[in-house]
C-alpha cells in the first residue's frame, strides 16, 4: 500500500481487528493526552490552590518569581452542562465559568477539548476553564458531536454555535460580545482556528441555534493542532483517524480534505493566532505549525509561533515547558482581549 494512503477497512476479520485495535488505541492515546494537557497546564498556572470554585474561594493566583501576584483573583462561579444548542439530535453541552460577585463584562475564552475528533468531553477542561475565570475571564469549555458517528462539519458546527450562544446571553453572563477567544489542544485546536479564520460564506455555520448572531472570535490559540489536512505525509495513526473524521482517504475526498483545513481559509484580517507545538510531535508533525505560521505572516496576520525543540504531542511537556506555555498564553490573551 502506498504511504500516502489512509489504510482502509477490510472484509477479513483479522483485517478488520488490526484497523479496530489501531483506531482504538490512537482515540485512546488521544484521550490520555487531552487529560495530560489539562492537568500539566492548569497545574503551571497553580490550579491546585483551587480548593472550592463554587464556595466563593478565590481562584488561583499566578505570581511571578519574585512571588508578587500578576493577575487580580477573583471568586468563581460555575454552570455545568448548560444546553446551548440541539443538532444531529443530541443536546449540545458546555460549562460556564466566571468571576463572582464582580461587576462585568469580561471577555470570553471558548475552550476545545481534543480527542481526534472522536473522543473527549467539555468536562475535562473544567479545572482550566475554572482558572481563568478566577483571572477575570468568562470561560466556556465546549463539547461537541463526535467521529465517526457524526463528521465534519457537525464538529466546527457546533463550536460555531457555541460562540453565537455566548454572544446571544453575553448580557445575563457579563461577558464583553466584542472580546472572545478560542483555544483549543489537539484537535480542538483545529477547531479553534476554523472558528478564527472561517466567515459565514463558509457554509460551516450550522443549524444549532441562535443564527442572528456571529460566530467570530477575536484570537485563536492553537496547541498542537492540525492544520492541513490534505499533506500525504501524515502519520498512518493519525491518517485513520482523519479518514473517522472525515469519512473517507484523501483519494476519495480532496475537496473534503481541503474544506476542513484551517489552512485554507488564512486571510488578511484574521484574528492574532498563537500557535504552541513541539518539534518531535509523532501525531501532528511541527510541519503543520510552521506552515500556518508562514501563511499568517503572508498574509499580514500576527502569529506567534512557541516552538517546544524535542517534545512530542504533549506527554513530556515538563515543568519547564508548561510553565512557558502558561506564561504565553496569559500574556496573549491579556494583550488581545484586555482593554
Amino acid at each position: 500500500m502506498p504511504s500516502s494512503e489512509c489504510p482502509q477497512r477490510v472484509d477479513s476479520a483479522e483485517g478488520e481487528s488490526h484497523y479496530l485495535e489501531m483506531r482504538n488505541s490512537f482515540c485512546l492515546f488521544f484521550g490520555i493526552l487531552r487529560c495530560g494537557f489539562c492537568i500539566a497546564f492548569a497545574t503551571s498556572l497553580g490550579c491546585a490552590s483551587l480548593r472550592s470554585r463554587s464556595s466563593g474561594e478565590a481562584g488561583a493566583l499566578p505570581v511571578r518569581g519574585n512571588g508578587t501576584a500578576s493577575v487580580p483573583s477573583y471568586p468563581v462561579r460555575e454552570e455545568l452542562d448548560v444546553v446551548y444548542g440541539h443538532a444531529g439530535g443530541e443536546d449540545l453541552q458546555l460549562d460556564l465559568f466566571a468571576p463572582k460577585d464582580v461587576p462585568g463584562p469580561f471577555p470570553a475564552v471558548v475552550i476545545l477539548h481534543g480527542g481526534g475528533w472522536a473522543k473527549g468531553s467539555h468536562e475535562v477542561h473544567r479545572p482550566l476553564a475554572a482558572l481563568l475565570a478566577g483571572q477575570g475571564y468568562v470561560a466556556a469549555t465546549v463539547g461537541y458531536r463526535l467521529a465517526p458517528r457524526h463528521k465534519f462539519p457537525a464538529q466546527i458546527q457546533d463550536a460555531k454555535c457555541a460562540v453565537r450562544w455566548l454572544r446571544a446571553h453575553a448580557e445575563r453572563r457579563q461577558i464583553d460580545r466584542e472580546r472572545i477567544a478560542a483555544l483549543g489542544f489537539s484537535a480542538g485546536a483545529h477547531l479553534a482556528l476554523l472558528l478564527g479564520l472561517t466567515e459565514a460564506q463558509e457554509g460551516l455555520e450550522g443549524e444549532g441555534g441562535h443564527p442572528e448572531q456571529s460566530s467570530r472570535v477575536q484570537a485563536v490559540i492553537n496547541i498542537s493542532g492540525p492544520t492541513d489536512l490534505t499533506r500525504p505525509d501524515w502519520p498512518e495513526t493519525t491518517r485513520l483517524v482523519i479518514a473517522d473524521f472525515l469519512g473517507g482517504s484523501r483519494e476519495q475526498l480532496p475537496g473534503l480534505y481541503r474544506a476542513a483545513s484551517p489552512l485554507a481559509y488564512v486571510h488578511r484580517g484574521a484574528p492574532p493566532v498563537l500557535t504552541i507545538h513541539g518539534t518531535a510531535d509523532t501525531v501532528v508533525p511541527y510541519e503543520q505549525a510552521q506552515l500556518l505560521h508562514a501563511a499568517l505572516r503572508k498574509a499580514r496576520v500576527s502569529s506567534q509561533l512557541m516552538t517546544l525543540h524535542g517534545k512530542d504531542h504533549g506527554e513530556n511537556w515538563g515543568p519547564k515547558e508548561q510553565q512557558r506555555n502558561a506564561a504565553a498564553i496569559r500574556a496573549f490573551l491579556d494583550a488581545h482581549l484586555r482593554r
